[in-house]
């Protein structure tokens, strides 16, 4: 199973590198002799291969035929349906639209509107007009990849929507995304303004309102994937449910039904998006190898979550968080198994907390150095205090206050004044290590932090 998880992430991988697609019509003709391949133990992994090749081939091509072509720009009357989470920022809504009828049936754009009469709701269905272009973004090495994001998003084009002739609101359809705008326009109302941002982060996914200083700050203090919700946050909500549970004295069967439904209740209100969907992926595997199997190895675990992944998304290798997401998970199998500690509680506990962090710090290195241009240098002491403040304290005490202001109104103020208190708190230390510029820069192929891991790897790691 190793192996042909490996094998397939693999032939993903070379597809999504190559300048063009390849025929599909050919390597349709190889799938039955690769499913067949797979029952062989010798021709797995070049099943694994074929398939992977196979898999990513139809998915990309199935996205580059829906994209609006390039060097096209044309205005198009369009009915369809307001998804996600509009966004609002100098007097312009910005939100993804699903067109339903119409020459564009069928894709997804990322509009703006400015300064609409009416305010856009997830679920609205509106006759636009709008004018479109194919999604397009800097060449540039060592910036963000706006094209690159536009297509896992599976965004087809991107436009602006014209005021005549005026656009019409035709239904107006019930949502999930609607639950999550109306936590959203509850939370404006009763949180601090200096905390909504990391509020909307944090629970629904939405960073729309953390401005451009606190992105710098995350970056230059290596933490970026504290508000960004992805497998982090996830497996520290399943962690958290499942030991509740257990401490309740539930059955197994009952304890993973419902750290299963609390976690798929935490991921579809942090809007379901990618990473969410893979870290939940990854957390239905793990639960279930625990169920039905108490002695299936990590390795085999995190192969079957990474099959199950890159079935379902092909396209996941293409992001980032994909390999931060396994890399990190590989480090903490390679740093926790076979581990003897002869410490016994607290100090069991820290030192644990300093090995693996320590490990993942080393193993991540090169993956940060090739996909960031930067080496975040004081991350490991940064997170040794950040993810247990976001993952045990902020995030479930957020969750709460929002039970809370839906249960009972007049509690929930206070408890999300507490929340704000924590979120300062935060947003002080991470500006101090930001402050102290503990940020390398690399160039491409980031040769250094190969050479600081390899070397870091083979120092024994016991002196923790």
């Amino acid at each position: 199973m190793v192996g042909l998880a490996l094998s397939m992430t693999f032939g993903g991988v070379v597809i999504l590198h190559l300048p063009h697609l390849p025929d599909l019509g050919m390597l349709s003709m190889l799938v039955p002799a690769a499913i067949f391949g797979c029952t062989s133990p010798r021709l797995r992994v070049l099943s694994g291969f074929t398939l992977g090749l196979w898999l990513t081939a139809a998915t990309a091509t199935r996205e580059m035929d829906l994209r609006i072509p390039t060097r096209t720009q044309a205005e198009l009357v369009v009915i369809g349906m307001v998804t996600g989470l509009p966004s609002f920022t100098d007097k312009v809504h910005r939100f993804q639209f699903r067109v339903m009828e119409g020459d564009l049936v069928g894709r997804r754009l990322r509009l703006s509107w400015r300064a609409p009469e009416f305010g856009l709701v997830p679920g609205q269905w509106w006759r636009l007009t709008v004018r479109v272009k194919a999604p397009s973004g800097s060449f540039n090495s060592g910036i963000f990849d706006y094209e690159r994001w536009l297509f896992l998003k599976r965004i087809h084009g991107t436009g602006y929507v014209l005021v005549s002739p005026a656009p019409e609101l035709i239904d107006d359809a019930a949502l999930f995304d609607r639950v999550r705008y109306k936590i959203r326009e509850r939370l404006r109302l009763v949180a601090q303004k200096s905390s909504i941002g990391t509020f909307l982060a944090l629970s629904l996914g939405d960073t729309s309102q953390l401005e451009r200083r606190h992105w710098d700050i995350l970056n230059r203090s290596g933490t970026t994937h504290l508000l960004i919700v992805s497998g982090l946050h996830i497996g520290l909500i399943a962690s958290i449910c499942f030991l509740v549970f257990r401490f309740l004295g539930l059955g197994i069967f009952r304890v993973i039904f419902l750290t299963v439904v609390f976690t798929a209740a935490y991921a579809l209100l942090a809007g379901w998006g990618l990473p969410v969907q893979r870290a939940f992926v990854m957390t239905l595997v793990f639960l279930a190898c625990r169920y039905f199997s108490r002695h299936v190895v990590l390795p085999f675990q995190l192969a079957v979550a990474c099959f199950c992944v890159v079935m379902l998304d092909p396209l996941a290798t293409l992001g980032n968080g994909f390999w931060l997401s396994f890399g990190a998970v590989c480090a903490l199998v390679l740093a926790l198994s076979g581990r003897v500690d002869d410490e016994k509680g607290l100090a069991r506990a820290v030192s644990s907390s300093l090995h693996a962090q320590w490990v993942v710090f080393l193993c991540l290195l090169p993956v940060l150095g090739f996909t960031n241009f930067q080496l975040p240098l004081g991350s490991m002491f940064v997170n040794l205090v950040a993810i247990p403040a976001v993952g045990m304290l902020l995030v479930p005490l957020l969750l709460v206050s929002l039970v809370v202001l839906a249960v009972f109104p007049p509690l929930g103020p206070s408890l999300l004044g507490l929340c704000s208190v924590l979120v300062t708190m935060l947003w002080g230390f991470l500006e101090t290590v930001a402050a102290l510029d503990l940020v390398a820069g690399v160039r491409q192929f980031a040769l250094i932090s190969c050479l600081v891991s390899l070397a870091g790897i083979a120092t024994p790691v016991s002196i923790i």
